[in-house]
């Protein structure tokens, strides 16, 4: 005996899926494609029907179906009466007849404009990295074109709306920029100018000298040139080490120098400074300035003329001191100053006024630093 059961017809499930292509919101003059897709649509052959505001739409100069079955609804440039929403309509009549329907809003605006924006925006010095944004707040999956005027150079084109560009000349350069995505393309931005400025360089110089002697006190400025009127804080660097907290016993920083209060041997090598800036901008390192440290000199006095010598002559003393610069002289006659003040020069012209052995000696000075004194020279005046 054989029974049969009947089994309940089940309903496939369908849905109805519109895209917009390139989005939902779309700017006057792009192309848009209009998709319905029917999923869980079983294989089967639909066709479509379009509507906007109720009303079908239909073929015109620039609106078309891709094919036949109408699945695809194209307007070649939009205006601005487009916007609306938008129905599509499947249909098919096997293995049973079916029809499903989805919406979509379309939103149609003027041709955009973005902004650019520089950051940072400070004052600029070559080598430094700026970054470009090109903001556009409507639409998305744009790309972006960037320019460069002063000098003009190729358009560069990025998926982001950033750019980071390292500057390489001075002077004034104006970048602007432009959206796209397919064939169209945004209104460019308005300009942004920057002003570059050749990067300041430090400038190492050292009081008294760059050769100096145990014990004397040392003085070494940064100048920034091409900073002024910029607050700048200086780092020094001693043979390519930097000279830290440490090192301050002897090493007394500022912004604008350092000073080593009684020098010693140790403290020869080469000096660097660099400066930076409240924006954190760095100058150029200076040029290195190599500091020399001798042991204490002695100055060597000559007199000339020296023999045969009678009340009423001229002579002239002579200290010679080899080392250093900037030095100024005393002189000494049996031990008592000649003078009350120094010499800027190391000659000295004397008229012996009386006879007998007349020992003279010098010494140098410069900064409250005291030479040795040179060894004694005796002249003899009938």
């Amino acid at each position: 005996l054989i029974s049969l059961i009947p089994v309940a017809h089940v309903e496939e499930w369908h849905k109805a899926v519109v895209t917009v292509t390139p989005d939902e919101h779309v700017f006057i003059g792009e192309r848009v494609t209009l998709t319905c897709d029917i999923q869980s649509g079983g294989g089967t052959q639909w066709t479509y029907s379009w509507y906007k505001s109720n009303g079908i739409l239909t073929r015109g100069e620039d609106r078309s179906y891709k094919d036949s079955i109408r699945k695809e609804f194209i307007i070649q440039s939009v205006t601005d009466s487009d916007s609306g929403v938008y129905t599509c309509k499947g249909q098919r009549w096997y293995p049973q007849s079916s029809e499903v329907t989805a919406t979509v809003t379309l939103t149609v605006s003027l041709k955009p404009k973005p902004t650019l924006t520089v950051n940072p925006q400070h004052s600029l010095y070559t080598g430094d990295i700026v970054t470009l944004t090109c903001d556009l707040k409507e639409g998305t999956g744009w790309e972006f074109l960037w320019y460069k005027y002063n000098p003009a150079q190729n358009s560069e084109l990025k998926s982001t709306n950033t750019l980071k560009v390292t500057v390489d000349k001075a002077g004034e350069i104006k970048y602007d920029c432009l959206a796209n995505r397919g064939d169209y393309y945004t209104k460019p931005s308005d300009p942004v100018k920057i002003t570059v400025k050749g990067r300041p360089k430090a400038v190492v110089s050292i009081i008294p000298d760059t050769h100096v002697f145990i014990g004397e006190r040392v003085t070494a400025r940064c100048d920034i040139q091409g900073g002024e009127g910029i607050q700048w804080t200086n780092s020094w660097n001693k043979d390519n080490l930097r000279l830290i907290e440490r090192t301050y016993e002897v090493y007394t920083g500022n912004m604008y120098q350092l000073t080593i209060s009684s020098v010693k041997y140790s403290d020869r090598g080469v000096y660097t400074c660099t400066g930076q800036n409240s924006d954190y901008q760095n100058s150029e390192i200076s040029d290195d300035v190599t500091l020399t440290v001798s042991v204490k000199p002695k100055p060597t006095l000559t007199v000339n003329p020296r023999n045969s010598l009678y009340i009423g002559d001229t002579i002239t003393l002579t200290c010679d001191l080899q080392k250093g610069t900037d030095w100024k002289f005393f002189w000494y006659k049996l031990d008592l100053p000649l003078s009350g003040e120094e010499e800027s020069t190391n000659t000295l012209t004397v008229t012996v006024d009386e006879a007998g052995e007349i020992e003279y000696q010098c010494k140098a000075y410069r900064e409250k630093y005291y030479t040795k004194p040179s060894d004694p020279v005796q002249i003899t005046v009938k």
